[in-house]
């Protein structure tokens, strides 16, 4: 059982920095060179949203699936901590990502001008994510 545990941590920590990784990359590198450069082509604009959505949402899957396998393996080094509560926070903070993530997905036409912002909010909500993930990892030892 503990080679499963850490291979989940593993996909669940790989899973969590390629969907903020990538939001970051999309909406501070790939957004500035088009704001700078006069925009994207049709065709790679709408191959990247295409490629993104589809890697976002299996990202999500892995990260949801993950964690909630390490969440039954962990449920008892929490008993007398504030890992339930940690972990409250953080799944409700997850579930704010996959909301502005299905907004973001979503938006087609005019409603796609809230992306950048959409997105800015994931990089934040994924970045404090990591931040309670890191603590609830001490409280478990």
């Amino acid at each position: 059982m503990d080679i499963l545990f850490k291979t989940s941590v593993f996909l669940h920590v790989v899973a969590a920095v390629l969907l903020v990784g990538g939001t970051f990359f999309f909406r501070i590198v790939l957004h500035k060179y088009a704001e700078r450069t006069g925009g994207l082509t049709d065709e790679l604009k709408a191959t990247l949203q295409k490629r993104w959505i589809h890697t976002s949402w299996n990202l999500v899957l892995v990260l949801l699936v993950t964690g909630v396998f390490q969440m039954f393996q962990r449920l008892e080094a929490w008993r007398d901590t504030a890992g339930h509560m940690i972990f409250g926070i953080k799944f409700l903070l997850f579930l704010g990502v996959v909301a502005v993530l299905a907004m973001v997905t979503a938006s087609k036409g005019e409603k796609a001008v809230r992306r950048p912002k959409l997105m800015l909010i994931n990089i934040g909500l994924g970045v404090a994510i990591i931040g309670l993930s890191t603590w609830l990892a001490r409280v478990a030892m």
